[in-house]
């Protein structure tokens, strides 16, 4: 595995730098490769995992534990499920944390390290108001910072998102889909850090904005 700002070796020095066992580090490796490799991703893969890392490091000075959110970076969409499930069915951000936790728990980190690793990978819910921290709003705004992108590339991402969830009829994704872009253009902001605000916050809305107005159309 090799891109630009991912690697095996990136991976298994972070895995050193937070004492996780080698051995641990390659089943882990080979599971979140497998995840973000498999033929069913389009958006969430391992390019959305480089662009999510290398966007983390340009905050590496101000993150106060920068190796535990790099590795939430690298875990937070490591499992996803793209069809309905059942009422109360956990979301696949606290199935990728619980995941994330096993690791931490089987290389002996302190309970704290283990509820701020969850809670960081739980701000990729993008729930409103969620993130506390600076390593949580850094996280988040990287994350969500896409939506920011000009039109074009917003339709690109989402028909790549549409193809994630191709065993879900049309009918089920666009009632789900308007939902989210509806309850998404109600935000007082897209973003937590000054700078994703200025950069990001204001096509975001205008791409929500716009998708919204499609719906209304049909």
């Amino acid at each position: 595995m090799q891109m630009k700002n991912i690697s095996s070796d990136r991976w298994f020095d972070l895995c050193e730098r937070l004492g996780i066992k080698n051995d641990l580090a390659h089943t882990e490796h080979d599971f979140l490769v497998a995840q973000y490799s498999d033929k069913g991703r389009a958006y969430h893969d391992l390019n959305h995992i480089d662009f999510v890392v290398g966007m983390l490091e340009l905050y590496r000075p101000n993150i106060a534990n920068f190796d535990l959110s790099e590795f939430d970076a690298w875990e937070h969409d490591s499992i996803m499920h793209f069809r309905r499930r059942p009422r109360g069915y956990p979301r696949d951000e606290a199935l990728s944390g619980v995941n994330a936790d096993g690791v931490l728990v089987k290389s002996g980190k302190p309970y704290e390290c283990r509820v701020q690793s969850f809670s960081q990978i739980m701000v990729t819910t993008h729930e409103e108001d969620r993130a506390r921290s600076f390593d949580e709003m850094v996280l988040a705004d990287i994350d969500w910072s896409p939506l920011g992108l000009p039109w074009e590339a917003y339709l690109e991402n989402r028909a790549k998102i549409r193809h994630e969830w191709r065993e879900v009829s049309d009918t089920d994704f666009q009632n789900a889909r308007l939902a989210w872009v509806a309850k998404a253009c109600r935000r007082k902001s897209h973003f937590y850090l000054p700078e994703f605000k200025m950069k990001y916050d204001g096509q975001t809305q205008a791409n929500l904005t716009r998708e919204l107005a499609e719906f209304r159309i049909l």
